[in-house]
C-alpha cells in the first residue's frame, strides 16, 4: 500500500504539471551554450499580463533595467527569474520561447530586508548577497543573479560610485548573467562603455500631467521621473499643507487641539 500511494502521488504530481502546461500555454524551455532568448515571457500571478521579449546576443550578460515608479521593474525580473527556475527544475515556462544557458547558481535579490538576528541593516544585506554572486561566479560553471534597486540602501553619492563599479566587474564574467533594476538616473553617463552591458527600460508617458503605463519592455534607458507626480496626484501637498496651517491656527490662538 505504502508503494502505491507513493506511484500515486508521483503520479498526481505529473498529472498538475501537465495539465497547468497545457491549459496555461507554457511552453519547454531550450538550454544552448551562448544567449538568451524569451520571447512573450510573462508572470503567470497576473490577471492580464503584458507579455515582453528579452533577447541578448553574444557577449551581451548584463543588462540595466530603468522606469518609473509602479512601472513594472520587479515583475518583469521577477518573471525572467521565474523562468530561469522553472526551466532548471525541468519544468514548462511562462514564455512563448524560452532558449537559455544552463545556470549551476540562481541568485535572486529582491525585498531584501535587514536582519536583526545578523545585526544587518539593508545595504549590509545587499552587499552580502553582491559577494555571495562574485563568489558563486568565479566558480567553473554559469551563474544567473538579478538585483532589484541595487543600493537602494544607502546615499546616492555611494551608490553611484558602487554601482558602476559593481556593473563593471560582472562585465568581466561573460559565462554569467545578471539584471540590475534601477532609480539612479545620472548612472547613465558614468555606465562603462562595455559590449556586455545593454540598457533597457519599461515604457510609460505623461498625458494630461499623469503617467500612463504600457508595462513594455524596450531598449534605451528612462530619465521619466513621476514621484512628484504620483505625491500631487494622492493629495499629500494638500493635507501637508492644512496640517501646517491647523497647528499654527492652533499656536495663535492659544487653544489645544
Amino acid at each position: 500500500m505504502a508503494e502505491f500511494w507513493e506511484a500515486f502521488y508521483q503520479f498526481e504530481a505529473y498529472w498538475s504539471i501537465a495539465k497547468g502546461t497545457r491549459e496555461l500555454g507554457f511552453t519547454f524551455p531550450v538550454f544552448r551554450e551562448e544567449g538568451l532568448n524569451l520571447v512573450e515571457f510573462y508572470h503567470p500571478v497576473l490577471r492580464q499580463p503584458v507579455k515582453n521579449t528579452l533577447v541578448l546576443h553574444g557577449d551581451e550578460h548584463v543588462v540595466l533595467l530603468t522606469g518609473p515608479n509602479m512601472s513594472g521593474k520587479s515583475t518583469l525580473l521577477k518573471a525572467v527569474g521565474l523562468c530561469v527556475y522553472l526551466a532548471h527544475a525541468g519544468l514548462a515556462v511562462p514564455a512563448a520561447t524560452c532558449e537559455l544557458p544552463f545556470f549551476h547558481s540562481l541568485v535572486i535579490a529582491i525585498n531584501l530586508r535587514d536582519s536583526l538576528r545578523d545585526g544587518y541593516s539593508h545595504f549590509m544585506a545587499e552587499i552580502q548577497k553582491l559577494k555571495q554572486v562574485l563568489r558563486a561566479a568565479q566558480e567553473p560553471g554559469r551563474t544567473c543573479a538579478i538585483f532589484d534597486e541595487l543600493f537602494r540602501g544607502t546615499n546616492m553619492d555611494d551608490a553611484l560610485e558602487i554601482t558602476r563599479a559593481t556593473v563593471s566587474g560582472l562585465a568581466g564574467f561573460p559565462r554569467s548573467y545578471f539584471f540590475i533594476s534601477t532609480h539612479l538616473l545620472q548612472l547613465e553617463q558614468q555606465l562603462p562603455r562595455e559590449p556586455a552591458v545593454r540598457t533597457y527600460c519599461i515604457e510609460c508617458i505623461l498625458q494630461d500631467g499623469l503617467p500612463v503605463f504600457s508595462y513594455r519592455l524596450q531598449a534605451g534607458w528612462s530619465n521619466l521621473k513621476i514621484g512628484r507626480l504620483l505625491f500631487q496626484k494622492e493629495g499629500l501637498y494638500s493635507l501637508l499643507q492644512y496640517s501646517a496651517a491647523k497647528q499654527a491656527a492652533t499656536a495663535l490662538s492659544g487653544k489645544p487641539e
